[in-house]
């Protein structure tokens, strides 16, 4: 984002000010320069009744110097809706090269963070923990993560635990378990009989309708048993491990950058989202910051810090043009200053 230079009068602007602002600006833009006319303040009298009878507008109001986010270059958001997979996030991670995804509803607000390291921690952790967010999860996620179809759609309550079939099957306590099964009809019946919830049954298979009329949720996949317990635990929505909005440290886009960058001081995320009225514009993260362009000003008609700007010191200044004494102003490098004894700014840019 390429800002442009603001050609910008004094405090308590008066007539030459605002023209010289005005024919500055002009002369800049005919010579390819991106410049804008700014103002401090209101206009007086004299100066609105020769912009209205000469049809000009007025220059933009300034209130500082310093930048904000909406001024700077900022990352687009990766955005999720709530329902999706984690696995979904997983990919959507890998495609944009991100860390963090946000999270939001269907009116595409804003509601939540999660991250890479969130998704991955899924895989680790204890099977109770994931057991009590499998509980949770929408069967359809189940079927989307194992790229799969109902056979029949139960309602009977899940435990969250996954089982397969093994020489313990029957000593085990199988009441609402998701049970991952190959086409042995024999332990889908035994299954049943203790109580599972759901059969997921791999490679396809699609056992008789005597087992169809039993009401446990049967899904088919082209998953073998291995494959299809990995994407199980895949399934989980993203609104399950998320950090919600109100514990997550977000921005307004019209922050200061310096206030956002103190605020970034106190915690250790990659990226932290910019809200605006509940919708979700864009990530910034550190590297935003450190190659954020300052604001360019030219000052027309004054060259003291006093009647500059608030915060002109967090700014770049490219010139002045001016017709008053030599003031205390400082800048950070050199700069292009043009000063005559004069009756007015607009005297000096007339002869540019």
């Amino acid at each position: 984002m390429s800002l442009p230079i603001y050609v910008i009068g004094h405090k308590n602007p008066d007539t030459d000010s605002i023209c010289a602002a005005l024919a500055l600006a002009e002369l800049k833009r005919q010579t390819g320069i991106n410049a804008v006319a700014a103002r401090l303040g209101t206009l007086n009298p004299e100066t609105k009744f020769i912009l209205d009878k000469l049809h000009v507008n007025m220059p933009v109001l300034l209130t500082t110097a310093r930048s904000t986010l909406e001024e700077i270059e900022i990352d687009d958001a990766v955005t999720i809706e709530e329902g999706q997979t984690i696995r979904r996030a997983w990919d959507l991670c890998l495609e944009n090269h991100v860390k963090t995804l946000y999270v939001v509803d269907d009116k595409n607000e804003y509601k939540g963070m999660v991250t890479l390291g969130d998704v991955s921690k899924i895989q680790m952790q204890d099977l109770n923990i994931t057991s009590e967010l499998l509980k949770e999860t929408p069967l359809e996620n189940l079927v989307a993560s194992v790229k799969g179809s109902f056979i029949l759609k139960g309602n009977l309550e899940r435990s969250g635990f996954v089982r397969i079939a093994d020489k313990r099957l029957m000593d085990r306590d199988l009441k609402g378990a998701i049970m991952v099964l190959n086409d042995h009809e024999d332990s889908m019946i035994k299954s049943m009989a203790k109580g599972c919830a759901v059969i997921v049954v791999a490679e396809n298979f699609v056992p008789n309708s005597y087992i169809i009329e039993m009401a446990v949720t049967l899904i088919s996949t082209p998953y073998n048993i291995m494959k299809i317990i990995q994407m199980i635990y895949r399934s989980i929505p993203v609104e399950l491990i998320m950090t919600p909005a109100n514990k997550v440290i977000r921005f307004n886009k019209s922050e200061y950058v310096e206030d956002v960058e103190r605020e970034m001081l106190k915690t250790r995320h990659s990226s932290y989202p910019v809200v605006f009225q509940k919708k979700i514009l864009g990530s910034v993260a550190r590297y935003n910051l450190l190659k954020a362009e300052k604001k360019q000003f030219i000052l027309v008609d004054h060259n003291e810090k006093s009647q500059a700007v608030n915060g002109i010191e967090e700014a770049e200044v490219q010139e002045i043009i001016d017709h008053h004494r030599l003031g205390g102003l400082e800048t950070i490098g050199p700069v292009y200053f043009r000063n005559q004894p004069v009756g007015c700014t607009a005297t000096i840019i007339y002869q540019m």
